[in-house]
């Protein structure tokens, strides 16, 4: 949300120019589940409103990696893919989506710890290609 919501890149003193890319893990792309029970609405009932990720595509959105795994939670691998298809719909030429073979909520951001990981090795290279 900090990336991508601009209440929140104000709050905490987000400069867009200054920000090479966002690299979110598994992340909940839409209303997060505690914020809909918050509310009162049922954990598998999908909201997509200013609370979420994917309200808040643009094609200026800084580069962004979505890594996740094909293993993970009910509908966070549809979620992130979701978000990546809302972004090239805005026509956002900087996104890209990482499948992790075989990873979970967890593990995707665990197995990175190996030097020969997948993974990282796509992490490392979205890095490189960003860095100014």
């Amino acid at each position: 949300m900090v990336g991508l919501h601009p209440a929140y890149r104000k709050v905490h003193g987000v400069d867009l120019s200054k920000v090479a890319g966002y690299i979110p893990v598994a992340g909940q792309m839409v209303t997060h589940f505690t914020v809909r029970k918050e509310r009162g609405i049922d954990r598998y009932q999908p909201i997509i409103d200013e609370a979420a990720p994917s309200f808040h595509v643009a094609k200026d959105a800084p580069p962004m990696l979505v890594l996740v795994g094909d293993n993970d939670m009910a509908a966070r691998l549809e979620e992130n893919q979701l978000l990546v298809a809302f972004m090239k719909g805005k026509k956002n030429p900087h996104i890209e989506l990482y499948l992790g073979k075989d990873r979970n909520h967890g593990t995707i951001a665990s197995a990175m710890g190996n030097e020969n990981d997948p993974g990282l090795r796509k992490v490392l290279e979205f890095i490189k290609k960003h860095s100014k």
